[in-house]
């Protein structure tokens, strides 16, 4: 009986306890934590300057662009370390508006705009 007990509580358990919050993919869910050093703008998720960042990349850079781009009041969508389509349109906007061919790809160029402390 303690046996069928000890395996409700443990089915009973929200998913999230004990779970981290982003996968061995590093899609998940990450937090922006901005933080400004000189003139750059770091949002605590990585610190590359030229590490390239583009559609279907994953992991603690695409955070990174996400929470940027959201300081840049740009719209990626969830900051989740995916770089989607909406990611990818919302990189070409801001691309766009400080006129840059707008590819879509981060790129050292692109970083420079992303961390520019405004």
């Amino acid at each position: 009986m303690s046996a069928v007990v000890a395996g409700w509580l443990i089915a009973d358990r929200p998913a999230s306890v004990g779970a981290p919050a982003v996968s061995a993919t590093g899609v998940g869910r990450y937090d922006c934590a901005y933080v400004r050093q000189g003139e750059l703008m770091l949002a605590g998720n990585s610190t590359t300057d030229s590490d390239t960042v583009a559609l279907n990349s994953t992991g603690p850079d695409v955070a990174e662009v996400q929470c940027l781009l959201r300081r840049h009041h740009l719209t990626p969508g969830d900051v989740d370390g995916y770089f989607g389509k909406r990611t990818e349109a919302q990189v070409k906007k801001l691309q766009q508006q400080d006129h840059v061919p707008p590819d879509g790809i981060v790129g050292e160029r692109t970083w420079s705009l992303l961390r520019h402390v405004a």
